[in-house]
């Protein structure tokens, strides 16, 4: 199968979808809280001081990954600063790995999740069920994003460090 760049949406996207649909709009929408936010500049700068030695933030057309490790085949690396997310999260690095293999027709054999908080990793393998998934995801974002609509708020536990928690409740 294959997606014409203009079709693919980011890895970010994917992981709003599990964090709130309101946010993933309002992002998607390009309107945008987070450069003021203190959860945010800390994920930096983790970001930045974590393996440092790296080459990061590889551009690959629409998505952007932490870092690649390029031993036995390609290994997406993703650095993340809680596991408060892991849905989230995993479901981005499977995005990563959908994306990478539908642009190179190659598979990507694993992925890492470094939860440097924890000092955790979490290995993510490919499988077609990740993929089913990995697909709905997709078209859950694109149903969502091309919406004229804001989603409705919904409290959940991410809202209390949100960048956009005074749109929604201020």
């Amino acid at each position: 199968m294959s997606i014409s760049e203009k079709e693919w949406i980011t890895g970010v996207q994917i992981n709003y979808l599990y964090v709130c649909k309101t946010k993933l709009w309002l992002f998607s929408h390009k309107i945008t809280f987070e450069q003021e936010s203190d959860a945010v500049m800390i994920g930096k700068l983790l970001h930045e001081t974590y393996f440092s030695n790296r080459k990061k933030n590889l551009i690959l057309g629409k998505i952007a990954v932490d870092f690649i490790e390029n031993n036995q085949g390609v290994l997406v690396h993703e650095i993340k600063k809680s596991s408060s997310n892991m849905q989230g999260t995993v479901m981005q690095v499977a995005y990563y790995m959908y994306y990478i293999s539908k642009l190179s027709h190659q598979i990507v054999p694993e992925a890492v999740i470094n939860v440097v908080s924890e000092r955790r990793i979490v290995k993510i393998k490919p499988s077609p069920e990740l993929f089913k998934n990995v697909e709905k995801s997709i078209n859950d974002v694109k149903k969502i994003i091309s919406s004229e609509k804001v989603p409705e708020p919904k409290r959940t536990q991410y809202c209390k460090k949100c960048a956009y928690r005074d749109f929604c409740w201020g």
